[in-house]
């Protein structure tokens, strides 16, 4: 395969040399030295990256606040960083463990300089002679710092790209979907439908999932994937050619064919978000703005309610009064509510999501501050014989790592029977543009997955 940078000796990239006040601050250089074959360990590889998936958490990695005003005088002190409660909070709960990573926490320390980012898609040029389950020309999605013309990564953190997804489409599948294929398919258990001869509304019931924050990366994908059924194995199953996932064989989990399919009740906090939601498979939408948004989902189910809560946001409790018998919610993230000062551009009034592994991108409530934690009614969890779930997808890896291959298989089975593809932000931002794009995402200018591309022309083979 002809290397187009192989004479090259720098490339463009994103370098972080001290902490930064703001995404504004980052700086696109063009004399970054490009990785060689030569310097790849054990296990690496090159990829050439064509699209970079953008989060939340890209921000708190590059910025070290010193900023954040006091909301209720504790004048703590972490780590050398005085930042009053928020910062204490975070690191009490171990907030997106890049924000440790800040302090020098974190199990992964880049040392000054160091290239940020978290997701992306490209093409293997190079792998070490110990790498077996890619070769230069695959199109691989993976995790990794990804703010450059060419990375190295960990040939373990690559998946294969779907066939027919796009560079752009690929680069935020790591983290949002399995994330949410996760909370939905392993801990809620969601179901097709099941026989009931007590609701007026039918004999055949599909359950109910209720979606929050239906817009954003996860969301949109729980709409999608609680939406669709799982289909059957087939020999066409792209996982079988992914090598390093040894368990991944197509017909290792034949799921039913009607696993998932529920009807799904999205909400969002504006009328775009929530045709967003719409055209992406919702049945139906509510704007959890409204005073009454927990009676119009019990209106929506004759009175039933949703079996399945979604929530990425701390609505837990207020959905607990809309919840069915039996049902499950999924604490996926959850909202630390604080006031910061309006006259510090950096520090809004803003809801805070906090979520394992940061898998919440781009949710940022303007809402009224109550710096507490959200508090949860038990009595209602015991009278309606409700399950609290928590997911945290980025503890399977040393917790329960046979079931990633699971996940995987059963999200590229999705991909492949082309029921539904990735939603990608509206505009596509030059790799020049990643500041702009981080702050749109900081400050809720956008839905789904916000991606940058690095290279120009075609982006799909």
């Amino acid at each position: 395969m002809l290397d187009p940078m192989a004479a090259r000796l720098e490339m463009k990239a994103y370098v972080v040399e001290r902490w930064l006040k703001g995404p504004e601050e980052l700086v696109l250089r063009k004399d970054a030295p490009v990785p060689t074959p030569a310097q790849l360990k054990k296990g690496e590889i090159i990829v050439d990256v064509k699209a970079i998936g953008l989060n939340f958490f890209d921000i708190l990695m590059v910025c070290r606040k010193g900023k954040f005003k006091e909301n209720n005088g504790c004048g703590c002190e972490v780590g050398g960083i005085r930042g009053g409660c928020l910062i204490c909070l975070i690191l009490v709960i171990r907030h997106a463990s890049l924000l440790e990573q800040i302090q020098g926490k974190y199990q992964i320390k880049p040392p000054f300089p160091f290239i940020p980012g978290g997701e992306f898609s490209g093409v293997v040029v190079a792998t070490h002679p110990s790498v077996k389950n890619c070769k230069p020309g695959d199109r691989v999605f993976g995790n990794g710092f990804s703010y450059a013309e060419r990375i190295v990564v960990k040939s373990g953190a690559i998946l294969p790209v779907p066939q027919n997804f796009s560079f752009e489409e690929a680069a935020g599948l790591f983290i949002t979907y399995p994330t949410s294929y996760a909370a939905l398919v392993l801990r809620a258990q969601l179901k097709k439908g099941a026989f009931s001869l007590s609701l007026s509304f039918g004999s055949w019931l599909d359950e109910v999932c209720l979606v929050h924050a239906a817009a954003g990366g996860v969301g949109i994908a729980a709409v999608q994937i609680a939406k669709v059924p799982i289909p059957l194995c087939n020999s066409s199953f792209p996982l079988a050619h992914c090598n390093h996932l040894t368990s991944c064989s197509p017909l290792l989990y034949p799921y039913p064919a009607q696993a998932l399919g529920a009807t799904v009740i999205a909400t969002a906090g504006s009328a775009d978000k929530l045709e967003v939601a719409r055209r992406n498979g919702a049945d139906h939408c509510i704007n959890y703005r409204d005073k009454d948004w927990t009676q119009q989902v019990k209106n929506l189910t004759n009175g039933h309610g949703a079996d399945v809560v979604y929530d990425p946001v701390g609505l837990i409790d207020e959905s607990m009064k809309c919840t069915a018998w039996n049902g499950r919610i999924l604490v996926v993230g959850f909202g630390l509510y604080l006031h910061f000062s309006t006259s510090d551009p950096m520090s809004p009034q803003f809801l805070l999501l906090l979520s394992p592994l940061s898998s919440i991108n781009s949710h940022a409530h303007l809402l009224i501050a109550k710096g507490t934690f959200e508090k949860v009614a038990m009595n209602r969890v015991l009278l309606k014989n409700i399950s609290l779930v928590g997911v945290h997808w980025g503890a399977y890896v040393p917790n329960e790592p046979e079931r990633i291959p699971e996940v995987w298989d059963g999200l590229f089975r999705m991909f492949a029977n082309g029921t539904f593809r990735p939603v990608v932000y509206e505009r596509v931002y030059d790799i020049a543009e990643i500041p702009e794009a981080l702050d749109a995402i900081g400050t809720r200018k956008t839905y789904g997955k916000v991606v940058a591309r690095v290279e120009d022309g075609k982006s799909k083979l």
